[in-house]
């Protein structure tokens, strides 16, 4: 009976430990099954939680940042409430904090060793991720969060460390760590799976967005074509508003025309497309008609500045548009109407022809963007056109239809077109069938500087330049056996001073018709225009050779993100043959990891005017080889003359691989430093403080996080003495450093100086300190080497106290010695003497004077005066001092002659 109860006890805890991993796997098998059919990241880290939380633990993930210096919480199974109060006590936002880490501390050596980690208390963790001023709070905020054990797992998908899972709780021990380091690896397969969706549903959302908007815009210029071949057919202005209105709503928007009254002031509204039903609401509202609505605007006004800049815009908000045109009274109203028409964002475009603007077309719906605005602006001018045409039409049937004014209508006719020709800058001359001029008009006369009829009226073939001449002779013969053909022609036309000018002239066939019975040639001088097409040639000539030798490779992109044009420099920066990039979508050519940023920005500058995008991106070699690139793009859509994306880009492959050896360097410089005994100071080439060892740390008392940055004149007014501190100090110590930092020269460089400090706490303490400056290739950086010798200086100064005090003694024991008839001495260990006085010179040593004995002994010193007795050793002093350097002792002994002694 004893035996089974024992064992009872034994095989309980194993059956606490078999229970504990046998639930601790069921959970983790629990989250790996979630975790695979997860399809966003929320979905995939609230898995791993809900696994965790009824085992009693919490789980947090964290996931290393771009920097690859921090991490950042991507999720917390904590309650909200408990985070909410760690917020109020820190000061921090938890989920929003980046968490700095390096090599060496508990995250660095978790990611770079990808070793599993279990720890009794993770104090030290949460230390080291909170800013120096709040790791005062660790204590308190391991007791919140219950962090006294945990494990940490790094979460590596191959080589890549993506970040770090931290569980904690109390049932966790070492023996679970196998399972969590392997539960770390199927989260970081999982977390890789999501992300790699994710970019894929990016990607779809790029080119389904893509394919949209290529429809959008066919359907758009579809309607547009469409409406314009209607308005071509049209033979009233009220024909073109409904083909135009026709079209619009065909694609789902709607449009109002609003023409512009004789007094240029005003606005009527002509048209709109809206139903109705909608109109009589906004009639039964204003008590008003919408059509044939007179608009009043002034030239400041948003209608008066569209119509004087002749330009379309594209409104993101027409409530200002709708506001603006409707009276004082009614604009209370115009929530209410912009409700009715349902109308938010559209394109206002001026009805612009031959310098008139007749009026504005605003049309809204559509899913309209500012690519839109172009097609609406030739569109408008189509419209305007047919308009102008119409009413010409209208006007021309209007005389004809009045016969009774037939004769005075074709009179005024003959009369406008008269002073057409008369007063036209244009010159307009007839020429008959013997190749002279038959008229000139005084625009002809006046370009040319004739005054001479018989000038004029000479043949106008020997005015032409002789190199141009054949080019007008062979379009005369076809002119006159083709009276269809109506030829423009460019040549030189010598002026009257001889000089040639270029004109543009125009030959119409009017041989047959009764009234004119001849060739109408109507020219124009264009000598000012050639100049500019030729400095435009020039200057084309010169950007294009530029831009062919540049060092740079420049790509021009389309919306779609195809390349239209490449430099020659392309090819030696990426290796493909001349031209073959032009077609190939420039994302190809990105580095997969890279897409997700890059393809933001390309989606940003789409829909920001004149958007700039700077940023380091890797690029496939021909060669198979991925090279670091510096881009900068330029998003030039509204611009007419590029309509796309211009990206330079420069090769700095060779310069991150410095970078980064730069890095590796400087790492291990500042282990060095760091490990070095002697206090370490040093700045960058302006100023910064960019060093700060720990020794320094601890010879003047500041902690390395709060010099860090600061100038190196700051710091060292910060620790000089309080009575130094003025401002005529500190003018004077920051003007020195910063001409130290410009030249790399000065008078205290590469010296060993003693310098007293102000310690934290007030005191002052003295260090040994040795500046230098350092060459780089922006400039001077300076550095500093110092020890404390604060306790040195305390020494010395006892030293000279005491020497002063035992030359001061000394002085004393001559002054009473030599004035005595007894005999005094001193003697070191080894029998030599130290001192003697007066007395000992006289009567028993052979010396001078009583320095000349002190180092030698009795046998080369004593007189031979006979006996005399050394009695009465007055004392004995074992000494060390500035003048007896060994042990000794003082004798004072009396010396008389056996004659004349009594005793």
């Amino acid at each position: 009976m004893i035996e089974k109860h024992s064992r009872k006890i034994i095989e309980s805890p194993l059956l606490d430990v078999r229970s504990h991993s046998r639930d601790l796997l069921l959970a983790l098998s629990r989250a790996a099954q979630a975790i695979q059919q997860a399809h966003t990241a929320v979905d995939f880290y609230r898995a791993v939680g809900d696994a965790i939380k009824p085992l009693g633990g919490e789980v947090t993930l964290l996931m290393i940042n771009e920097d690859r210096q921090s991490l950042s919480i991507a999720y917390t199974s904590y309650s909200p409430t408990l985070i909410r109060k760690a917020e109020k006590l820190t000061g921090l936002s938890l989920l929003e904090y980046r968490i700095p880490f390096s090599q060496d501390s508990v995250y660095g050596r978790a990611m770079d060793g990808g070793k599993t980690v279990f720890s009794d208390s993770t104090s030290e963790a949460i230390a080291e991720i909170l800013p120096g001023i709040l790791r005062s709070f660790t204590p308190l905020l391991v007791k919140m969060f219950k962090l006294q054990q945990g494990i940490l797992a790094p979460l590596r998908a191959g080589d890549s460390a993506l970040g770090l899972l931290k569980i904690n709780g109390l049932f966790l021990n070492e023996d679970d760590v196998p399972a969590m380091e392997s539960f770390a690896g199927q989260i970081a397969a999982g977390i890789q799976n999501v992300r790699l969706m994710q970019k894929l549903q990016d990607e779809l959302t790029a080119h389904r967005l893509a394919d949209e908007l290529l429809n959008h815009n066919r359907s758009l210029l579809l309607a547009l074509s469409r409406a314009f071949q209607t308005i071509q057919q049209a033979h009233t202005p009220e024909d073109i508003y409904c083909a135009v209105g026709d079209q619009i709503k065909s694609l789902g928007g709607e449009v109002t025309l609003l023409m512009v009254n004789d007094d240029r002031q005003s606005l009527t509204a002509a048209y709109t497309s809206f139903a109705p039903k909608l109109l009589r609401q906004i009639e039964k509202l204003t008590g008003s008609s919408v059509l044939g609505y007179r608009l009043v605007f002034s030239p400041d006004s948003i209608y008066g500045r569209n119509i004087a800049a002749g330009k379309a815009e594209y409104v993101h908000w027409v409530r200002d548009h709708v506001f603006e045109g409707l009276p004082k009274a009614l604009r209370p109203l115009t929530d209410q109407f912009i409700k009715i028409l349902k109308i938010e964002q559209g394109i206002l475009a001026p009805l612009h022809v031959e310098g008139e603007t007749l009026g504005l077309m605003l049309v809204s719906g559509l899913s309209l963007n500012e690519g839109d605005v172009p097609a609406m602006e030739s569109f408008a001018g189509q419209i305007a056109a047919g308009v102008l045409n119409a009413r010409l039409t209208q006007q021309m049937r209007n005389e004809l239809s009045a016969r009774k004014q037939a004769e005075e209508a074709v009179r005024q006719a003959e009369n406008r077109f008269k002073a057409l020709i008369e007063k036209a800058s244009d010159g307009i001359v007839l020429v008959g069938l013997d190749g002279k001029i038959q008229y000139a008009s005084p625009s002809a006369r006046n370009m040319f500087d004739y005054d001479n009829q018989a000038d004029i009226l000479s043949n106008p073939l020997t005015f032409i330049h002789p190199d141009d001449l054949a080019i007008v002779l062979n379009a005369m013969n076809d002119l006159i056996h083709n009276p269809a053909y109506i030829p423009t022609l460019e040549y030189r036309y010598r002026y009257k001073d001889g000089s040639y000018h270029w004109v543009e002239s125009t030959f119409s066939n009017l041989l047959a018709e009764p009234g004119v019975q001849a060739v109408v040639i109507n020219f124009r001088d264009i000598t000012e225009r050639k100049r500019i097409e030729q400095a435009l040639h020039e200057s084309e000539k010169y950007y294009r050779a530029l831009i062919e030798n540049a060092t740079d490779g420049i790509l021009v992109l389309g919306m779609d993100g195809k390349i239209r044009y490449e430099s020659p420099s392309v090819t030696r920066m990426l290796g493909y043959a001349p031209e073959s990039l032009i077609g190939m979508s420039a994302f190809d050519l990105i580095n997969p990891e890279d897409l997700v940023q890059i393809a933001g920005a390309f989606m940003e500058g789409l829909s920001t005017p004149g958007f700039i995008h700077r940023g380091e991106y890797r690029l496939l070699h021909h060669s198979g080889e991925w090279r670091c690139f510096e881009i900068v793009s330029h998003y030039l859509m509204e611009d007419p003359a590029i309509a796309g994306i211009i990206i330079n880009g420069r090769d700095i492959t060779e310069r991150k691989l410095i970078e980064d050896a730069l890095l590796d360097s400087e790492g291990k410089f500042h282990s060095v430093i760091s490990e070095s005994s002697d206090g370490i100071v040093l700045s960058d080439e302006a100023g910064h403080v960019i060093e700060f060892n720990n020794a320094i740390e601890q010879i003047i008392g500041l902690k390395r996080e709060i010099v860090l940055g600061q100038f190196l004149w700051d710091l060292q007014f910060q620790i000089m003495p309080r009575e130094l501190r003025t401002e005529e100090n500190y003018a004077k110590l920051k003007d020195s450093i910063i001409k130290t930092l410009e030249t790399g020269q000065s008078s205290f460089l590469h010296k060993m100086l003693d310098a007293p400090f102000q310690y934290a706490d007030g005191s002052t303490r003295f260090v040994q300190q040795r500046v230098f400056s350092v060459r780089t290739e922006k400039g001077w950086r300076l550095g500093s080497i110092s020890r404390d010798i604060t306790d040195n200086k305390r020494g010395e100064e006892a030293l000279r106290a005491s020497e002063a005090k035992s030359k001061s003694l000394y002085q004393m024991l001559r002054l009473m010695t030599d004035n005595l008839p007894d005999l005094v001495w001193a003697k070191d260990m080894d029998g030599c003497y130290t001192f003697t006085n007066k007395a000992m010179i006289e009567k028993l040593l052979i010396a001078q004077d009583t320095e000349e004995p002190i180092g030698k002994n009795d046998l080369f010193l004593q007189k031979d005066n006979g006996p005399c007795i050394l009695r009465f050793p007055i004392g004995i002093l074992l000494a060390r001092s500035a003048w007896i350097q060994k042990p000794a002792f003082i004798q004072i002994s009396v010396r008389k002659d056996l004659k004349n002694s009594e005793t």
